[in-house]
């Protein structure tokens, strides 16, 4: 026998109010944790796009990670954990000698990021350079994962080619064959003044080999390039290849 209308009715208001006193207390529950993750999000992006942060934020970004549950965090948030214990990593190089165990935040924060997006070239790399450089055949593995996995993120490119360039010597060939067609990318990309920095220093045969590689670059940017380089110091030697008359040198810049 079906119960009365009436009591249909009340017995649906219930429901309503106790889904609601579920949904409100959900809601009070995951407030924190969300806004918590938007800050370490904010912070990461800050980070990647070349903020410069000083001591009182470092703190207040080392004690945001601490408070961060390893078991109550998404996988994205966790690769902008990863993000930031680099970031301090790099920090506490630059101010100091560093021990390799002083590497352990920043590697078991990389290492869950991976756990929970393998795809995630950045976080590849991130291994391969604070691999010990004795080990060399495991930062070729992790490396190569970078580019197999990132191979034309610009973000991430400027950041692996100095760790790639640095070990030409002990890499394997497909590894050493991904450096100037990287190099390429960046002046194809318009990226001019960055490949330019990324030359300076390293040796003038090497320079002019990573150079050769702009034949496989439209006209238009390899001139661009040109231009750029005449007036860099320890790069006018360089020969674009195609670009045979570059601007007359101006003594008064």
């Amino acid at each position: 026998m079906y119960p009365p209308a009436k009591l249909v009715l009340v017995a649906t208001k219930g429901l309503i109010a106790a889904f609601g006193i579920c949904a409100a207390a959900w809601a009070a529950s995951v407030t924190p944790t969300y806004r918590h993750e938007a800050a370490l999000r904010d912070a990461a992006q800050s980070i990647l796009q070349g903020a410069t942060l000083n001591q009182s934020q470092l703190g207040l970004l080392k004690g945001l990670v601490e408070l961060a549950a390893p078991d109550s965090i998404r996988s994205l948030t966790k690769n902008d954990i990863a993000v930031i214990r680099l970031h301090l990593l790099e920090k506490e190089l630059a101010a100091k000698k560093v021990l390799f165990s002083e590497f352990e935040p920043a590697r078991l924060a990389t290492l869950s990021a991976l756990a929970g997006t393998p795809t995630n070239s950045f976080a590849w790399l991130t291994l391969c350079w604070m691999q010990p450089r004795t080990e060399v055949d495991k930062r070729a593995a992790f490396l190569r994962m970078s580019y197999v996995q990132g191979p034309n993120e610009s973000w991430i490119a400027v950041r692996r080619f100095p760790v790639t360039l640095q070990s030409l010597s002990v890499l394997p060939d497909d590894l050493v064959g991904r450096v100037p067609v990287e190099f390429a990318g960046f002046v194809r990309s318009g990226l001019y003044d960055r490949a330019a920095r990324l030359l300076e220093g390293v040796d003038p045969v090497i320079q002019q080999r990573l150079v050769a590689q702009l034949a496989h670059v439209d006209e238009e940017n390899r001139r661009r390039f040109a231009e750029l380089i005449e007036y860099r110091e320890g790069l006018d030697h360089l020969s674009v290849p195609g670009i045979d008359n570059p601007p007359p040198r101006r003594y008064w810049r």
